[in-house]
């Protein structure tokens, strides 16, 4: 892990030079290796833990312990986006990175602050992604995402249902693109995510619809995901959730049983 950590910090400190404005086109192309480069150090530092290992320990471990690491990744995504232009057609791809990573970084320390720049980076990487573009529905989601953490923070509606709009998006752009857009695993996803809103509006309003919804879209996440799958149980978890407010609604007599 400290190798790990180290190595990613020597690409940082090499990265962290503002170019000129005469060397930004070689910038950009550099910083774009860079990036790929971090994110190649990050996944391996935030590999599933072995069998025994104490996973919340090591978790802390990475980020709030040494809050540098993520911090040091997100000011490298950030001069990465901020000196590449628009047109740029990876710059769409970049923003949708910076703004997973300040939406983990909220998780990790709710700094309200991560999160609404967090929205508006997302909001921006969709901006700038072409419809049918193959990272369309992953931008999608991750908007969606924000914007229902946003909702759980401050209960404003608003905001659930606006994430259940971009999620549907990201579900319906990844529909029959498989091969495209999307694996089966990023489907899982998408699903996952706009069943556990409809659930959540469920909550909130009482309305059966979106339960109903929110148990067809947990189905087709379990049903995208083999077995083994690490996000598996966690997808049939949530369906039993719904499945779970089904029968108490129906029990109660305010719903309709199945056929």
């Amino acid at each position: 892990m400290d190798q790990i950590k180290q190595t990613y910090q020597d690409i940082t400190d090499n990265y962290l030079v503002e170019p000129t404005i005469e060397e930004l086109p070689g910038a950009v192309q550099l910083d774009s290796q860079a990036a790929f480069q971090a994110q190649t150090y990050l996944s391996e530092a935030q590999r599933p833990t072995p069998p025994g290992t104490d996973s919340l320990q090591q978790s802390q471990q990475l980020c709030p312990s040494d809050p540098h690491f993520l911090d040091s990744i997100i000011q490298m995504q950030q001069n990465i986006v901020t000196h590449m232009p628009d047109n740029h057609p990876d710059k769409a791809s970049y923003l949708n990175n910076y703004g997973n990573s300040l939406h983990q970084r909220f998780e990790l320390r709710g700094n309200i602050t991560d999160l609404a720049q967090a929205i508006t980076t997302h909001q921006e990487a969709v901006r700038l992604t072409p419809n049918e573009h193959p990272n369309q529905a992953p931008s999608l989601n991750n908007l969606g995402n924000s914007l229902h953490s946003r909702y759980q923070r401050f209960g404003e509606l608003e905001d659930l249902d606006n994430a259940i709009v971009y999620q549907q998006r990201a579900v319906d752009q990844a529909a029959g693109k498989v091969d495209q857009a999307a694996g089966k695993g990023d489907q899982a996803a998408f699903f996952n995510n706009l069943g556990n809103s409809f659930h959540r509006r469920f909550q909130h309003f009482g309305n059966f619809t979106d339960l109903e919804r929110s148990i067809s879209a947990q189905q087709q996440a379990v049903e995208l995901t083999h077995d083994g799958h690490p996000s598996r149980g966690a997808y049939m978890n949530n369906l039993a959730i719904s499945l779970q407010s089904q029968y108490s609604v129906q029990e109660m007599g305010l719903g309709t049983k199945p056929s």
